[in-house]
């Protein structure tokens, strides 16, 4: 049966065809009083009935059987894409028969009769793979986060742009209105001595109807105070009205409130 994680620890899946040989490779592993429990795989169809019902912290692999081979093991362990560290075991060991395993991406290579290094270099490659395990969690983690916030950032440059599109469509419904109002038309910025004490006004936008109403160009008022265009208008009652409008919130409609432009009275 495939083990479960809980309370475990560590679980191994020994491929050879030899019960005898599988268990003298536990003992090995178990010299340093380690907790081991295992699987037998000894065909391909065991071994990959196993590896897909894991998870396992090692695999020990014979280098020859019958009608398998570890080699054959660790190519099906790559192509799965779990990262378990696998040692090859061999009755006989030769340069050759080593260096064909270690090129084939085993993380390491045991004669039979000599274990007695087994448990430590297990031990090492089942903490190096958990390292990179955790290390591979992170990038993806990373990757998740960073592609989470660059559909953000395309969602937010979408609104943005609606966003502008909409503000130039009512800067131009804007300024038809104005620039074709029969009425004089003045955009104004209030200027406070204090909270509630409105002291001057600036002239922010100016239509053609003002101008031709009161006979002043855009130039001549547009970025100029009240008080600079007719120092007059500011005794006449204006501000107090202006800042109520301001404070309150209602429209007020001002009537025979004239002003002084040039030395002509208008009204």
């Amino acid at each position: 049966a495939a083990p479960s994680k809980a309370d475990r620890d560590d679980w191994v899946l020994v491929l050879d065809d030899s019960q005898a040989d599988a268990e003298l490779a536990i003992e090995a592993l178990r010299q340093p009083a380690a907790a081991v429990e295992w699987l037998r795989a000894d065909t391909r169809g065991s071994f990959q009935a196993a590896l897909a019902n894991g998870p396992w912290d090692l695999i020990l692999a014979d280098f020859t059987l019958q009608h398998f081979s570890g080699i054959e093991a660790l190519k099906l362990l790559k192509s799965s894409g779990h990262d378990i560290p696998l040692l090859l075991v061999s009755g006989t060991v030769g340069e050759e028969v080593i260096v064909e395993g270690m090129r084939a991406g085993a993380d390491d290579f045991f004669g039979k009769g000599r274990l007695t290094r087994l448990a430590p270099v297990a031990e090492r490659a089942i903490r190096e793979a958990g390292h990179r395990r955790e290390k591979a969690r992170v990038e993806q983690e990373k990757r998740f986060l960073l592609e989470r916030w660059r559909l953000h950032e395309r969602q937010m440059v979408t609104q943005l742009s609606h966003k502008t599109e909409e503000l130039r469509l009512l800067a131009e419904r804007w300024r038809l209105l104005v620039d074709h109002a029969i009425d004089g038309v003045a955009l104004q910025q209030a200027i406070w001595a204090s909270p509630g004490c409105l002291s001057d006004y600036r002239f922010l936008e100016w239509n053609p109807a003002a101008q031709r109403i009161l006979g002043l160009d855009p130039g001549q008022v547009i970025g100029r105070t009240a008080g600079e265009v007719w120092p007059a208008g500011l005794q006449n009652g204006w501000l107090a009205r202006y800042a109520r409008v301001l404070t309150t919130g209602r429209s007020e409609r001002i009537e025979d409130c004239p002003v002084t432009v040039g030395g002509i009275e208008k009204r």
